[in-house]
């Protein structure tokens, strides 16, 4: 173990007739009389020590072992000094926390002397808020070797909300010459890259996760804009596994960490590019399901608003092993998150455009996976009706990604065949697709047929309710709602034909019943 002496040890005047171990590493070769003048640990421990035998100078020594002290020797070294300069230590940022620690550890309060050691450092860090930007990212680096009793004497949370006061103020500043909104692409492309409204970013990047998510949960509470938040997470998260390597526990908790921090941001902070940007990194690293989970929410609150480059996400499995090309798993998903969204109270910012939107994105999503040879037919056809009829204004896409699905898999069953083209509203198809319907070999002869008669049906209709030109908006929205009552139509026909089959069936039970008690009888 080494073994130290403080400077003012050697004086003559003071007595080296303490030693102290520190975590079985360290030995300070100390004054009992100058340590007891500041720290009520050691005069305790002194107190209740024994005294060695009676001989050599080196055994005239009292013994002290202090174990797991906080900062360690450095930490004690410091409060030593603080004993031996009579109170006159510089307390610096960068220290504060430790010496705040050591203070409380050995004991270091008002009442074993004035204008020790805790008060000291309680006095410096109440102007914490007057601080310069790089003395309170040295405190909060200064609180990782410290971090349970910086917690315990709310050091970490008043240096983070000091550091999120500096970060709102600054942008707030520089919101007076103004700004303009940013594209996606733009957005992704600041998340890598630094500005005058992230200039903090590579400091607050350079410390631990934990005094990093605790600086942006301060931000919270500041009125930071959140797309700012947004674009620091994102620029952590990349910088981060960068340098992470190949270490996939610690890239797990990196990604969990941001991933629950962006959970926390208003619905649209991040852009859905991002987030699938985030998504496919997730999938990468093979974080937890819960972790995915969060990500497929955030983007079905804003499905609307991706790409069909978005929806294409690669399968796990290999198509040489007999896996599809693209996961479709994820998106009925995020289509699910989306409707959930989309039907509970707080979606006013949903609404039909988006709805439409999002129809026309997944029937282009259809058509570009169904010429995959290993898309199970089931699959596709959940693809297909998870929307409700109304967020289609016409099925010609539809009827299209059903046209290459079959002409792909041309050794389908009938049934699954039947199926899927009975997946399309005939009555909302372009002339065009009729006239290609009533050519098209692939499609069963009474579909060709039920499209025509529907076609037949629905110019009848048109006829009837033209008085002379009609507004295209008025007429779509007669279709969508035709089309929301003969959904919700189908759906009670269901019911009604399950609860039959019910009844029947009880019926039958009954009927067994009467003739096994007359057997019986």
């Amino acid at each position: 173990m080494a073994r130290q002496r403080l400077p003012a040890a050697r004086s003559r005047v003071l007595d080296n007739d303490l030693e102290v171990e520190i975590d079985e590493e360290h030995i300070f070769v100390l004054s009992k009389r100058q340590m007891a003048k500041y720290s009520g640990r050691a005069r305790h421990l002194i107190a209740t020590s024994s005294t060695g035998a009676a001989g050599s100078r080196k055994s005239k020594r009292q013994r002290l072992v202090l174990r797991d002290f906080p900062g360690g020797a450095p930490a004690f070294e410091m409060a030593a000094s603080f004993c031996y300069s009579g109170g006159q230590l510089e307390i610096a940022p960068s220290n504060v926390a430790v010496l705040r620690a050591a203070a409380d550890e050995l004991v270091m309060t008002e009442d074993i002397s004035a204008g020790n050691l805790v008060s000291r450092t309680e006095e410096a860090l109440g102007g914490v808020d007057s601080w310069q930007w790089q003395d309170l990212v040295a405190a909060l680096k200064g609180c990782d070797s410290v971090l349970h009793i910086a917690e315990n004497h709310r050091i970490v949370q008043r240096l983070a909300f000091a550091t999120a006061g500096k970060i709102s103020s600054s942008i707030e500043l520089l919101h007076t010459a103004g700004e303009s909104p940013m594209s996606p692409d733009q957005e992704l492309r600041a998340s890598t890259s630094l500005s005058p409204r992230t200039w903090w970013f590579t400091d607050v990047c350079g410390l631990s996760m934990y005094l990093m998510e605790r600086v942006v949960r301060a931000l919270f509470t500041v009125n930071v804009e959140h797309r700012y938040i947004s674009r620091f997470l994102l620029y952590y998260l990349k910088t981060s596994l960068a340098s992470l390597g190949y270490s996939w526990q610690l890239q797990c908790e990196v990604m969990e960490t941001i991933v629950s921090l962006l959970g926390h941001l208003e619905p649209g902070s991040t852009t859905c590019r991002s987030l699938f940007v985030i998504y496919r990194m997730a999938v990468g690293i093979e974080s937890s399901k819960l972790c995915r989970s969060q990500i497929e929410r955030m983007i079905g609150l804003q499905l609307h608003n991706a790409t069909l480059d978005n929806l294409l996400l690669p399968s796990s499995t290999s198509p040489r092993s007999g896996g599809p090309v693209y996961d479709a798993d994820p998106v009925l998903r995020l289509l699910w998150y989306f409707l959930k969204s989309y039907v509970s109270e707080n979606s006013c910012s949903i609404g039909e455009e988006a709805l439409i939107k999002l129809g026309t994105l997944v029937d282009m999503y259809l058509s570009e996976v169904a010429p995959d040879p290993h898309l199970h037919p089931q699959k596709l056809l959940r693809l297909a009706k998870v929307l409700p009829p109304w967020s289609r204004v016409t099925d010609d896409r539809l009827y299209r990604a059903v046209d290459i699905y079959l002409e792909a898999h041309p050794f389908i069953r009938n049934a699954e065949a039947l199926s899927l083209c009975n997946a399309v509203n005939y009555q909302k198809l372009s002339p065009k697709a009729c006239a290609h319907i009533a050519q098209n070999p692939r499609f069963p002869a009474p579909v060709a047929v039920r499209t025509l008669l529907a076609q037949k049906e629905l110019r009848k209709q048109t006829q009837q309710q033209q008085a002379g030109p009609i507004d295209p908006s008025v007429y779509r929205r007669a279709l969508m709602q035709n089309e929301e009552l003969r959904w919700g139509l189908r759906a009670m026909q269901t019911k009604v034909t399950n609860l039959e089959k019910m009844c029947k069936s009880m019926r039958c039970e009954v009927v067994e019943s009467v003739r096994m008690k007359g057997m019986i009888c």
